[in-house]
């Protein structure tokens, strides 16, 4: 059975659409996509903060063993 390359999905054809009527949608696309996946906006300092900030648990997260104080 023979592949339909010439099948173009409604979803497909609105996006086209839509990029078409609003030119400067690439540029702010562009700046979304490095505001949620660019990791360069977290500096060194604030990293180790986080990891420093962590609660230390048990090896058996549901019972605490004594300290016997």
């Amino acid at each position: 059975m023979a592949k339909d390359t010439n099948y173009v999905s409604e979803t497909t054809k609105f996006i086209k659409n839509y990029v078409e009527k609003h030119p400067g949608i690439a540029e702010q696309r562009a700046k979304v996509y490095k505001t949620w996946w660019d990791d360069d906006g977290i500096d060194q300092e604030e990293q180790n903060e986080y990891k420093d900030s962590k609660v230390k648990l048990d090896a058996y997260a549901y019972f605490s063993y004594p300290t016997g104080k």
